[in-house]
C-alpha cells in the first residue's frame, strides 16, 4: 500500500485494533480464516497498521492471487464498518475523507469481485482512481462498472484502469460504453491488452463521439483492433473534443491496408482540435503510409 506516514499514538492504535477486530468478526461470520496466514486481507491490513500510517489509508493496493471475489467483499465491508468509518469523518466539514484510490493488481477477484466494487463505490464517494489489472475481469464485471459509472455518486472517479483482462473483449467494451454514455467525470480510461477485436472499434467510436464525455487519455495498447477497428474508431475521434492522447500501439494492422488506416488517423488528427498525441508503435504502416504522413 502507498500511504502517508504517521507517528504512533493511542488513538491510532485503537483505530487499528477496532478495524482488525471488525475484520476478524466479519471473516468468522463468513466462515473465513481469522488467522494472518489463512486470510490475506487480514494480513494486509495488519501489515499496514504496523507501518503506522494515517488512518484510514488514502490509497489501498492489493496484489495477492489468494484475494478472490469474496475476500474483496470482506475487505470492502470491513472498510465501511462502524469501526472504520468513525475515523473517516473530517471533524470540521463532517464529510467522508477515506480512500481516494483502490488498486487490485494480479488478484483473482474476477467478475464477482468487480461486482462488489461497483456496489460499494457509491459508499466511497472520494475514490477517484480504480485499478483492476490482471484480475480475470470479463463482460459481467464491465456491466457492473457501467451501472456504477451512470450514477452521480461516482462523480469523483477520474481514473479507471482495467489492463490485462483478456476476458473483457469487444463485448466488455460495449458494456462499458453504455455506462460512459452517461458519464461526464472519467478522465483516464485504460484498456490495454484486453483482447478487443475489430468489432470493438464501433463501441470505442461511440464513447469518443459522446457529447459531454470527459475522457482525456485513452489507452488501447496491445489489443486486436486491426485496420478495420481503427478506421471505425477514427469516426468518433473526428468529432471528439476532449481527448488529448490516444495509445494504439501494438494493435495489429498490417501493410496491406496501411494507407487507409493512416488516412483515417490523419483525418481524425486534423479534425480533432484538442488531440495532441497518438501512439502507433508496433503497427505496420508501410512506405505508402510514411509518405502520406
Amino acid at each position: 500500500a502507498t500511504l502517508r506516514k504517521k507517528g504512533g499514538n493511542k488513538k491510532f492504535q485503537e483505530s487499528w485494533d477496532d478495524l482488525l477486530r471488525a475484520l476478524r468478526n466479519f471473516s468468522r461470520e463468513c466462515n473465513l480464516p481469522t488467522n494472518m496466514d489463512g486470510n490475506p486481507i487480514l494480513k494486509l491490513v495488519d501489515s499496514i497498521g504496523e507501518e503506522k500510517v494515517v488512518f484510514p489509508p488514502k490509497q489501498l493496493c492489493v496484489s495477492d492471487r489468494k484475494v478472490d471475489g469474496f475476500f474483496t467483499k470482506v475487505l470492502l465491508q470491513t472498510l465501511l464498518s462502524p469501526a472504520c468509518t468513525k475515523y473517516c469523518l473530517n471533524f470540521h466539514t463532517k464529510k467522508y475523507s477515506g480512500l481516494v484510490a483502490l488498486c487490485f493488481w494480479g488478484c483473482d477477484i474476477g467478475d464477482k469481485g468487480v461486482q462488489y466494487l461497483a456496489d460499494y463505490l457509491p459508499h466511497m464517494p472520494k475514490v477517484n482512481k480504480l485499478e483492476v489489472t490482471d484480475c480475470g475481469v470479463g463482460v459481467v464485471g464491465c456491466e457492473a462498472l457501467a451501472i456504477a459509472l451512470r450514477k452521480r455518486v461516482t462523480a469523483y472517479l477520474q481514473i479507471l484502469r482495467l489492463d490485462h483482462n483478456e476476458g473483457i473483449g469487444s463485448a466488455g467494451v460495449k458494456a462499458l460504453s453504455d455506462g460512459l454514455y452517461f458519464n461526464s467525470s472519467l478522465q483516464q480510461l485504460s484498456l490495454a491488452y484486453c483482447n478487443i477485436k475489430p468489432d470493438g472499434g464501433q463501441c470505442i467510436s461511440r464513447i469518443l463521439a459522446t457529447r459531454g464525455i470527459a475522457i482525456r487519455h485513452l489507452n488501447l495498447e496491445g489489443n486486436h483492433l486491426g485496420a478495420e477497428g481503427v478506421i471505425t474508431l477514427c469516426k468518433g475521434l473526428t468529432v471528439n473534443r476532449t481527448t488529448l492522447s490516444l495509445n494504439l500501439a501494438m494493435n495489429r494492422w498490417g501493410a496491406e491496408m496501411d494507407l487507409s488506416v493512416v488516412q483515417a488517423l490523419c483525418d481524425a488528427f486534423i479534425s480533432n482540435i484538442v488531440l495532441t498525441y497518438i501512439n502507433i508503435d508496433g503497427n505496420v504502416i508501410g512506405d505508402a503510409g510514411c509518405k502520406y504522413m
